[in-house]
């Protein structure tokens, strides 16, 4: 891969419930983020969009109905700029799937320049 390929950001989760948490058992989640980044040559200055799913697992207190999902990004790096389809969250453990639609940029450079985004659950 060469160097004007390489993408780091870091990106930070926040998923917010509204109800008290009776359980006190852990759960597994998969947040997959829907995600097109802009690659610059650094030779040709030329822009590709690139579409890519990242996959993050994290395990974590039983959360109950998901009713918000906070996402951010550090803006470091050349290009820090991506844009966001949309973010699923699955409970391993129940199959179930809650998708937090965005279709917003995070960067400084696009959109409202904004590198945060609160987002609610689509309604199935």
């Amino acid at each position: 891969m060469k160097k004007d390929q390489l993408i780091s950001i870091k990106v930070a989760f926040c998923i917010i419930i509204r109800e008290e948490l009776s359980d006190i058992k852990l759960e597994k989640l998969i947040i997959y983020l829907h995600v097109t980044v802009i690659i610059t040559s650094s030779t040709t200055k030329s822009q590709t969009p690139i579409a890519t799913i990242d996959k993050f697992i994290i395990e974590c207190l039983d959360l109950g109905k998901l009713n918000k999902l906070h996402i951010e990004h550090d803006n470091a790096l050349f290009s820090p700029d991506w844009f966001l389809d949309k973010v699923e969250v699955i409970n391993m453990e129940t199959d179930e799937k809650v998708v937090f639609r965005c279709h917003r940029w995070l960067g400084k450079k696009h959109d409202d320049h904004e590198i945060q985004r609160d987002l609610l659950p689509m309604n199935d």
